[in-house]
């Protein structure tokens, strides 16, 4: 091995020591620590991005051998993995995670094993909907129906599903990237970063499916395949609600046939995937998640901390009720308008 060589390895090693770290060593309440261990992690991946000199295939050794590294404890900065495994064992036993809130069961006394009060008290909103898309709900299945009993069990087929997302992710980075003329060394980019890892493969957040579904959309609609990237983005909606953002730029980069053909398979697809949950309780628990994320989910939280404020001002109390639903108003308004009068038919959809 080459001193050069050795030399990236080494770089790249502070990445592997913070996030073994965090991950093994530390709990949330413990801020200090998680900072220092996260700024080690964090200084490494930048000086590796910059610096190290690994070949494609490296890159992508080295990305899934720090994500094995975080295979064997269960999630330390996060529990929300637990209502992961709770509607996957809801709906092994036949019941639609969207019917009731968890607290339905439990103080209705419903008598099912894999129920138990000992998962029911691990979860962070036991009197909430569910607010997790089909895809994910099939995923959190999965899990459920290969280990029924275990929740440790449950939370290694989570990861193993989750890391193999997130290779498909990287092969798609690598294809865009050489679709796009750029050096495969940018990989790098996704594929080191301490967030991304500890939030996917560590606190087992969706977000590494859906990337991979969004990625395959862009990947596929630059090659010109519009019912596939339109199935590609169906699928990304059904696991995590973000890409629907993503669906108005598409307009202004197609004629009318093809956007017409894009949009009624991209909804035709959320249609069927939503279908096997769709009855009355579906479309109340489905409401009452909705309300759930825009009134009491406090994304954005600068600019809602500020309105917050000036609601305590003027009113005297707290107006997130009234706050989020507008403020989610005003997110839809200004993308449409974004994608309307700011991008033209010849950006780059990457950009």
């Amino acid at each position: 091995m080459s001193e050069k060589k050795i030399k990236s390895y080494l770089l790249a090693l502070p990445i592997f020591i913070g996030l073994f770290t965090i991950h093994y060593f530390t709990i949330r309440e413990e801020t200090l620590i998680l900072i220092a261990a996260y700024s080690v992690a964090f200084v490494g991946y930048l000086i590796s991005v910059k610096y190290a000199d690994f070949s494609g295939k490296e890159i992508l050794i080295l990305g899934i051998g720090v994500r094995v590294m975080l295979f064997f404890s269960l999630p330390n900065l996060s529990d929300d993995f637990y209502r992961f495994i709770w509607d996957g064992r809801l709906i092994d036993l036949g019941i639609n995670p969207f019917s009731h809130t968890p607290e339905f069961y439990i103080k209705g006394n419903v008598a099912f094993s894999s129920l138990s009060l000992n998962l029911y008290e691990k979860l962070n909103s036991p009197s909430y909907f569910t607010i997790y898309p089909p895809f994910s709900q099939f995923l959190f299945w999965l899990s459920a129906s290969l280990s029924p009993n275990s929740i440790a069990g449950s939370v290694l087929v989570l990861r193993l599903t989750l890391l193999l997302f997130e290779i498909g992710v990287l092969i798609l980075i690598v294809k865009l990237l050489k679709q796009t003329g750029l050096t495969i060394s940018n990989t790098m980019i996704y594929a080191f970063n301490p967030l991304v890892i500890l939030e996917i493969t560590g606190n087992l957040h969706f977000e590494g499916v859906m990337l991979f579904f969004l990625l395959g959309f862009i990947f596929l609609f630059q090659k010109n395949q519009t019912k596939l990237s339109a199935l590609a983005i169906s699928l990304g909606i059904a696991t995590k609600l973000i890409p629907l953002m993503f669906l108005p730029f598409a307009l202004r980069k197609m004629k009318l046939n093809r956007s017409l053909v894009f949009y009624v398979i991209a909804g035709l697809g959320i249609i069927f995937l939503f279908i096997p949950f769709i009855n009355l309780e579906f479309i109340n628990g489905a409401a009452g998640s909705l309300d759930l994320f825009f009134r009491k989910f406090e994304f954005n939280s600068g600019l809602f901390f500020l309105f917050r404020e000036i609601g305590y001002y003027n009113r005297g109390f707290d107006m997130i009720a009234q706050i989020g639903p507008w403020m989610s108003i005003s997110a839809l308004l200004l993308i449409l308008t974004y994608c309307l009068l700011v991008i033209k038919k010849t950006t780059y959809l990457p950009t």
